[in-house]
């Protein structure tokens, strides 16, 4: 094979360094593509939108947000830190869990300054690097190909859809970990099971299994990197 799977490319938008995805290969999956944007960080060329450092190493701007899980994420951070927890109390210890109406938000939990609860606050490193989620694999503070910030969004949302359903399921015995609610009125029907569903590591996911065809199109063809 002649390219990689997936390729991390240079794109100008704005008149700023930002980055583009890349997809030549119908069986590239979502490890393939967090391997190639590691890669990037370390050696392409991008304008850091949010951090003057020049690098990220450090840089914690983006641990002060929400982090949404996927249901990867959460099989992996279970198996690494609380292997003797069953999910219910996973979700109570790790995770903070809103529900509003018949909508559900499962994020990572934070600590008592509001920034993720596995920051170092002295280094301000990530302690749990090898295993952090999707969305902070895939984030990078600097501009993005529209096709490449719809699939970042498309591939963390439909992620956290499995994680609803495993959250649902596992509460049916035991009840449902809520941290906050306004009028909860969840429905199990809601979070049907989807590709996502019995996968457990990142490389079993083919991100054309999980995009819709009009946005597979779009990462698949020749994307709109400005080189």
């Amino acid at each position: 094979m002649s390219k990689k799977a997936v390729e991390i490319a240079p794109y100008t938008g704005e008149n700023l360094d930002g980055i583009d995805v890349l997809l030549y290969n119908d069986n590239a999956t979502i490890a393939d593509y967090t391997k190639a944007l590691d890669a990037y960080i370390l050696k392409g060329k991008f304008t850091r939108l949010r951090s003057n450092t020049g690098q990220c190493e450090g840089c914690n701007i983006c641990c002060q947000e929400r982090i949404p899980l996927t249901s990867i994420d959460v099989r992996r951070l279970k198996r690494e830190i609380a292997p003797d927890l069953d999910l219910p109390q996973f979700f109570q210890r790790y995770t903070y869990i809103t529900v509003e109406g018949r909508a559900v938000d499962i994020t990572l939990a934070r600590d008592c300054q509001d920034k993720c609860i596995f920051l170092d606050p002295h280094t301000h490193k990530c302690l749990i690097y090898e295993a952090r989620p999707l969305v902070c694999r895939t984030y990078i503070c600097t501009k993005l190909s529209p096709q490449a910030s719809e699939m970042r969004d498309y591939l963390v949302n439909s992620g956290e859809d499995e994680l609803v359903r495993i959250w649902w399921e596992s509460g049916q015995e035991k009840g449902l970990v809520i941290h906050e609610a306004d009028d909860p009125a969840v429905i199990g029907q809601d979070w049907p099971e989807n590709v996502w569903t019995g996968k457990t590591n990142y490389d079993e996911l083919k991100i054309k299994e999980i995009l819709p065809d009009n946005l597979w199109e779009k990462v698949k063809k020749k994307g709109e990197s400005c080189v």
